[in-house]
């Protein structure tokens, strides 16, 4: 199993969260997602620009981005109907 975020293989012993079927991300990852959907709550825009940067500068696969999409429209981030 790899982390469909940051492309990390799984080591023995380690838990990953799976956000969907097929979706799975690394401790690493999913820390940084809490920090941003928190960001986003928050309204702290330079925050979750820093975020999102750092996300999107990951070895992202693509279910991972269509999910990542789905998620910033259920925080609001961004237009469900662009």
């Amino acid at each position: 199993m790899k982390c469909t975020c940051c492309g990390r293989k799984k080591k023995l012993l380690e838990s990953f969260e799976e956000l969907e079927k097929d979706i799975n991300i690394c401790v690493e990852c999913s820390k940084v997602l809490y920090k941003y959907q928190d960001a986003v709550k928050e309204k702290n825009v330079e925050e979750s620009n820093k975020l999102f940067a750092e996300i999107k500068a990951k070895k992202n696969e693509k279910k991972f981005v269509d999910w990542f999409i789905k998620f910033q429209e259920r925080l609001g981030e961004i237009d469900k109907n662009k």
